[in-house]
């Protein structure tokens, strides 16, 4: 305790992020940082971050990067990944598998929902009550001209029917005297959704995540370039590159060591 009062005008005080950036300016080559680096905070970050995604998008678009192409031919929208990429860029460390996940088949789950939506479409009331107070029947009234659209015009693509499918993938509520026979039509939901729709849209997620992941990939490295390029950190560059720094210089944690050498008492 004498030797830490002792030296009390040399202990740092701060949240780890400013800790490990006084460490990257002290030992800028060391860390391989470029010295008088910028700090983004999270608003700055996340600003940066949807540049470099819409700019990655549109250049892997231009130069027809197969993996863009496989995405986009599955029908997945890139403005769909941007929860995803944000996630991946706050997990700098972290590697994804892609998984090896195949094309699921449409054309019997699309026999399926024919027959499911034949049957559940005669159950309902003609005309519905406009009062009419249930979740089932409120899913399908939107669900109508949603399918009858996708069913002659884009029936070949398969994330169209996976949101269609979305729609029936939920717990619902079944109010019977609201159909004509609600029992039947609770009972035609139940099964479509466990037999067809669960099946099919866990099968569909998991390729769209093996399509995914390389774009998500070097859309990362992409952004991890663009601040390197601008000489700028995010507080997740500011801990993984001290970590690094820490565990693979044996010379920089000795004199951090020896600076700090009461803290370790």
């Amino acid at each position: 305790l004498d030797t830490a009062l002792g030296d009390i005008e040399r202990l740092f005080a701060g949240t780890s992020h400013a800790f490990c950036a006084r460490l990257l300016r002290e030992r800028p080559v060391e860390a391989g940082v470029a010295p008088g680096f910028e700090e983004l905070d999270d608003v700055e970050d996340a600003r940066r971050r949807m540049v470099a995604w819409r700019d990655f998008i549109a250049r892997a678009r231009a130069e027809r990067l197969p993996a863009m192409a496989e995405l986009q031919a599955a029908g997945v929208r890139p403005a769909a990944l941007d929860g995803a990429f944000r996630t991946m860029c706050e997990h700098q460390d972290v590697e994804f598998p892609a998984g090896d996940e195949a094309k699921p088949d449409i054309d019997p789950v699309w026999k399926a929902l024919d027959v499911f939506w034949n049957r559940l479409s005669r159950l309902m009331p003609n005309p519905p009550d406009p009062g009419a107070k249930c979740n089932l029947l409120a899913i399908a009234l939107e669900f109508a001209p949603q399918y009858e659209f996708a069913r002659r015009r884009r029936r070949e693509q398969p994330a169209v029917l996976a949101d269609l499918l979305d729609k029936w993938n939920k717990k619902t509520k079944v109010t019977f005297k609201w159909w004509k026979d609600g029992e039947a039509a609770r009972d035609l939901y139940e099964q479509f959704k466990t037999d067809v729709a669960d099946p099919f849209l866990r099968a569909w997620r998991q390729y769209v995540y093996r399509l995914a992941l390389p774009v998500l990939n070097e859309a990362r490295t992409f952004y991890a370039a663009e601040r390197r390029r601008h000489n700028v950190v995010n507080y997740v560059d500011l801990l993984s590159v001290a970590a690094r720094l820490l565990r693979e210089n044996g010379d920089v944690r000795r004199a951090l060591q020896a600076r700090f050498r009461w803290l370790f008492i």
